[in-house]
Order: structure tokens, then sequence, then C-alpha cells
């Protein structure tokens, strides 16, 4: 199976995530977070084997689509991994631990106890 579609996806989430284009939410499942489209959602976490994973939800909630890293890592894809990441399981991890920043609100959370803490 090729997993060009699922490439592009990784490298366009990735992408705005790292432009903060994306709302990145927490999920109702512990460590997995998700970002909302008009017909769908998409699914970030990690599994029991360190993976990271998506899952493409229906907007009834049905899994039509997942994968991980390691399906993009064995795929023959015209698409490199993004950034600076040099596989795609260090590109999806840290777009995992970006979505997650921006789910939680990591930064403005050290905003704010930096201004409390005098230099």
């Amino acid at each position: 199976m090729k997993f060009d579609k699922q490439a592009a996806l990784v490298l366009r989430l990735y992408k705005a995530t790292s432009e903060g284009k994306l709302e990145w939410k927490p999920s109702s499942r512990d460590e997995a977070f998700q970002v909302s489209f008009p017909s769908f959602t998409v699914v970030l976490s990690v599994t029991n084997q360190d993976e990271t994973a998506i899952e493409v939800k229906s907007d009834e909630g049905d899994t039509i689509d997942s994968f991980g890293d390691p399906q993009l890592t064995n795929a023959e894809l015209i698409a490199a991994p993004p950034g600076d990441a040099i596989s795609w399981f260090q590109a999806m991890a840290e777009l995992y631990r970006m979505a997650r920043r921006t789910a939680l609100g990591v930064d403005k959370a050290l905003d704010d106890i930096l201004k409390e803490i005098p230099e």
C-alpha cells in the first residue's frame, strides 16, 4: 500500500503546527491530542511500542484511517520527512510534542511562571 497521502498529511500537520496555525486539543484518551476540521478529526497519540500514530475519524467518530511512523518508514514515499527530521519516527515524535505543548498550553504556563519569578 502506498502511504503518499498519509505522508502529505503529516507534512502539512507538521508545518501548520510549527507555524501555530492549528488548535490542538486534548483527546478523550490519555496522552492523545486532536485537531478538528469541518468533517474529520485527526487524533495523534503514542502507542505502547513508542510509535507515534495518527487516526483520521469521521464526524460520527468512526476511525476511517490509521497509520504510524513504521508504515511511513517502510513505504516508498515521494516526500522526505519534514523539518530537520532524519526519519519519519523523529518527525512524528516532534509533531506529537508540538501538538501536546499546544493542547496543554505549555508555553502560556511557562510565560506566566516566568513573570512571577524575579530575574
